[in-house]
């Protein structure tokens, strides 16, 4: 199920004006460049409705998989989705059922389980994480980048040693072991084969080397920020005075892999 949504971003001011976001026809990027943003919507594996945004520009683009950080929203990528896709890469950034808001927009699968009774916890979510890829996977028979924020970036990792013939390659902010007693996530990354990325603030470094050493083989990459640097995907944002840094060892990434 799709509806059009489009979101008009000024330079100025982005994420106030994202809280009033308007429903137009497309979103209107720096010097004039446009995409396309869709409102999407397709069944988790337990046939919760999971919500997203699809920001799109060559259909011959290859796929990114946008997940937030907890008691956020799929609002964490209002600004970064757009970036994501000037850089040549659609993107689909859901609201899993873990999260509440970001940015103003309010998750709205988060909404759905709350109504439905279902359980909201952070392993909870990997379900959604695996049907957004499911819903790409089958729309491009093409392996999808998978990019995680704080639990969500040790969901991914966990979800792309899963189903690696699905996944390109993971970009992982801030991950950890955030699911005591039910899974450790270094188990899983013992299983990587893809293209790793890992990142984190700085005070978070020691136990990002620690997880990220148990990724096999040299097709991984670890960024340590030269100043304290943020936890999760917030490090990318606009107002984000360590954003460079990031970016710059995002892009070289996404280039090389």
């Amino acid at each position: 199920m799709k509806k059009t949504l489009t979101i008009l971003l000024m330079l100025s001011g982005v994420f106030a004006a994202a809280a009033q976001a308007q429903q137009t026809d497309t979103l209107r990027l720096p010097k004039d460049d446009t995409i396309t943003v869709t409102a999407v919507r397709f069944p988790s594996l337990d046939s919760l409705t999971v919500t997203g945004w699809e920001f799109k520009g060559k259909t011959s683009d290859p796929w990114i998989l946008l997940c937030h950080q907890a008691r956020y929203s799929k609002g964490e990528y209002l600004e970064t989705g757009p970036q994501l896709a000037k850089l040549g890469y659609n993107c689909l950034a859901i609201d899993q059922r873990s999260g509440k808001i970001a940015n103003g927009i309010e998750n709205e699968t988060a909404e759905a389980a709350e109504k439905a009774k279902k359980e909201t916890g952070f392993a909870d979510a990997e379900q959604d994480i695996v049907a957004a890829l499911n819903y790409i996977y089958a729309a491009t028979k093409k392996p999808v980048i998978l990019v995680g924020s704080s639990y969500s970036a040790a969901l991914v990792l966990k979800v792309a040693a899963t189903y690696p013939e699905k996944v390109k390659s993971v970009i992982s902010f801030s991950p950890g072991e955030y699911f005591t007693g039910k899974f450790k996530i270094a188990d899983y990354c013992k299983k990587l084969t893809m293209p790793v990325f890992m990142t984190s603030s700085r005070n978070e470094s020691s136990d990002l080397k620690n997880l990220f050493n148990t990724v096999p083989g040299k097709n991984k990459t670890i960024f340590i920020p030269a100043s304290e640097g943020k936890h999760g995907s917030k490090a990318i944002w606009p107002v984000s005075e360590c954003r460079q840094e990031y970016w710059d060892a995002l892009i070289d990434f996404l280039r090389g892999c």
